[in-house]
């Protein structure tokens, strides 16, 4: 890409605060919505406690570190050691996982590691639908890990982890929104939050699945019949960045913004991860945003700003790749993965 208009350099004062780090590169699903299913992330590779330390010390600022990617990071049998580690620093710690792989024991061992928040994803209220998305026949024990999680938490006496599940919203399972709603309140699911689809052009991750900005009567009308089944239940309804999930959805403009204001003519600029976040794949890579490993971004390599194992982050952080980045993101002219951001998907 051939840039228009010259680019000045753009510091960030501090480290990040927020990192996510991919504890675990493979996956026991085979997700349609997920591009790991459809173009893999090289070898599989899970972070060894080693890894996970040189990683979490260069990081004197860290208040926050969410443990999952592209990934599922229950696949990773040292992730209760490395919550304990980052607690140990006064550290908020919380990962998504499909919780196939949560047997009592793990349950058991994320209790006493002090996790702050499971995020358990559940785009399904059947069987059937569930396996068209996730792509295996798990949704049984899903339910019923779902629904132990939430006891062996009572039963050790411990307020964390909270316990808040994920639905992917698509045209595909929209439909079953209420069902997966009473599902997770039966389960003692603390919250529950509906996400914007992330699409680009495989499997079901495709613009016409998407509902953002594009709701309809009867979509509206579920959207605020799972918003009332949360309310009986008293559990939080909300949507991806703590907005409320129909407001998030509709994607409407700020309120009062005229048409030429920066908010509508460059949406990605409601964002603000470059300056305080930053992404960690399995193998050390640093990428600016967590919705990157979504979006095909072969070929724009310099989405990888540097790497962990080969460079200090104190040298990549404000190194000339990552200023590039921070300054594409403040013209009309950023790298392709943020041109959509706020757009089509969550800032």
């Amino acid at each position: 890409m051939t840039l228009t208009q010259p680019l000045r350099p753009v510091v960030a004062r501090a480290l990040p605060e927020v990192i996510y780090i991919e504890t675990s590169n493979a996956c026991n699903s085979l997700c349609e919505t997920c591009p790991l299913t459809f173009f893999g992330n090289g070898a599989a590779h899970n972070l060894t406690l080693e890894e996970f330390d040189r990683i979490v010390e260069q990081f004197p600022n860290l208040k926050r570190a969410v443990l999952h990617g592209l990934g599922e990071p229950l696949l990773n049998r040292d992730l209760a050691e490395m919550i304990r580690r980052l607690k140990a620093r006064d550290v908020h710690a919380l990962f998504n996982s499909n919780i196939i792989a949560l047997t009592r024991r793990r349950q058991e061992d994320l209790v006493v590691s002090g996790l702050d928040e499971l995020r358990v994803s559940l785009d399904a209220a059947t069987p059937e639908t569930y396996r068209k998305i996730r792509g295996v026949p798990a949704f049984a024990k899903v339910v019923k890990h779902l629904k132990e999680m939430a006891e062996t938490r009572t039963s050790m006496g411990s307020a964390t982890p909270r316990i808040s599940v994920w639905f992917t919203a698509m045209k595909e399972n929209l439909p079953e929104l209420a069902d997966a709603v009473r599902i997770a309140a039966e389960a003692g699911a603390d919250e529950f939050y509906v996400q914007r689809l992330v699409y680009g052009d495989y499997g079901l991750a495709r613009q016409e699945q998407s509902i953002f900005g594009d709701l309809r009567v009867e979509e509206r009308q579920q959207l605020r019949k799972a918003e009332e089944i949360c309310r009986e239940h008293g559990m939080g309804f909300r949507a991806s960045g703590d907005t409320a999930a129909i407001e998030s959805l509709e994607g409407v403009d700020p309120p009062g913004a005229p048409e030429h204001a920066i908010e509508v003519r460059r949406p990605w600029m409601a964002c603000h991860r470059p300056w305080y976040l930053t992404y960690i794949t399995a193998t050390g890579d640093l990428l600016p945003c967590c919705f990157i490993p979504f979006i095909n971004a072969s070929s724009e390599p310099a989405y990888v700003l540097g790497n962990l194992f080969e460079q200090p982050v104190d040298e990549i952080w404000n190194g000339p790749a990552y200023q590039e980045f921070r300054a594409r993101f403040q013209s009309d002219e950023p790298f392709e993965c943020c041109r959509s951001c706020g757009a089509k998907w969550s800032v």
